[in-house]
């Protein structure tokens, strides 16, 4: 429930600790989804999620506020890619990023994504971005 996090994410609402606790346990328990946690010194800095549909995966991810502006996100993408594109068997990522969100957009530049096109999700206008996997 940061602010940033709710700011920027397609879903503004407060997330209560059971429904969160429900959603988390069926994401681990999920064939179709990964989850890794970037540390920093035993320390969690970041989280990335990909969720598997057909032949994509669709990852959303965030960096803890006190470590946001050192580059992590562009870290945590270039290291969970590889992995997400081999243990989810598909052949693109994607990412959808509310235009306003420059930090997010340049780390997903800076992590081989390529910006595509404008789109609508959640009555909101945003980029989406895509990275092939390379097999």
């Amino acid at each position: 429930n940061d602010s940033l996090v709710r700011e920027t994410a397609f879903d503004q609402e407060f997330v209560s600790w059971k429904s969160h606790a429900y959603w988390f346990d069926r994401k681990l328990s999920s064939v179709d989804c990964r989850i890794w946690i970037l540390q920093d010194d035993g320390l969690p800095v970041g989280q990335v999620r990909y969720d598997r549909g057909g032949e994509k995966a669709e990852l959303t991810y965030s960096v803890s506020q006190k470590f946001r502006g050192r580059g992590l996100g562009t870290v945590l993408l270039q290291m969970s890619a590889p992995l997400a594109c081999k243990e989810l068997d598909v052949a693109i990522l994607v990412a959808f990023v509310k235009r306003g969100n420059l930090p997010s957009m340049r780390a997903l530049k800076r992590s081989g994504f390529e910006r595509m096109q404008v789109v609508k999700r959640n009555n909101e206008q945003c980029w989406r971005f895509q990275k092939s996997c390379e097999l």
